[in-house]
């Protein structure tokens, strides 16, 4: 019973990120086939897939960066209010210290993908165009 537990919390994620990738990847070559024009038909708008995704990344990334931010006042919170026990001020110091870490992995995660998202659209549309009197 333990070894079927430990098989399925192994391909359970590798099922589903499967399925979900094939999905993703299916409806890609349709859109492709059709000549979709992002979304002029659909109503789903007509901006550029990069930007919009990259919307999608800055929302995301943003909420969890509030969340973090709350923690780090939670951490506050029972530090001051620790009132001098030990246990609960090495427990805020555990809290803000996962808080930091959370918050320098939320910042670098946005911008490595800022730096994808900006790399591939030099390298498909190429880099911006300045034109006579821009300054």
């Amino acid at each position: 019973m333990k070894r079927l537990k430990t098989k399925t919390k192994i391909f359970l994620p590798i099922i589903f990120g499967v399925l979900i990738g094939s999905f993703l990847i299916s409806s890609f070559a349709l859109a492709l086939e059709t000549g979709l024009g992002y979304g002029t038909f659909s109503g789903l708008g007509t901006e550029d897939i990069r930007v919009s995704i990259m919307k999608v990344v800055r929302v995301i990334l943003g909420l969890l960066g509030i969340i973090a931010t709350v923690i780090v006042l939670y951490g506050g919170y029972v530090w001051m209010t620790a009132a001098g026990n030990a246990e609960r001020i090495s427990l805020a110091k555990k809290i803000l210290t996962n808080a930091v870490i959370w918050l320098v992995i939320i910042f670098s995660a946005f911008m490595i993908v800022s730096f994808i998202i900006n790399t591939l659209i030099e390298a498909t549309i190429g880099p911006p165009q300045c034109t006579p009197g821009d300054s």
